[in-house]
């Protein structure tokens, strides 16, 4: 009885363990901020299609990860809903 209670607990952690060993995606903060600064400065630059929509998914990418953490919850919407008026037409 001991060899299938401790059988059945193995099969019901394999999946916790096998899970929680996934690598998570470290995020350069420096690198973000960097990308953002470039995208804005080439947008503003050469106002075209292409390069608003490079800027925006750069912003939208640096607004996605833990490096924006001195904003509050309001301020975050207010960053996402003045990127959502962004038209890149």
């Amino acid at each position: 009885m001991k060899k299938i209670l401790f059988g059945l607990l193995i099969c019901g952690m394999a999946p916790v363990l096998v899970s929680s060993c996934k690598k998570e995606k470290k995020v350069d903060c420096t690198s973000a901020a960097k990308r953002v600064a470039d995208a804005v400065q080439t947008y503003a630059a050469n106002i075209n299609s292409a390069n608003c929509k490079a800027y925006k998914a750069a912003l939208q990418e640096y607004l996605e990860t833990d490096c924006v953490t001195g904003l509050s919850a309001e301020e975050k919407a207010a960053y996402q809903s003045a990127l959502s008026g962004l038209t890149c037409d």
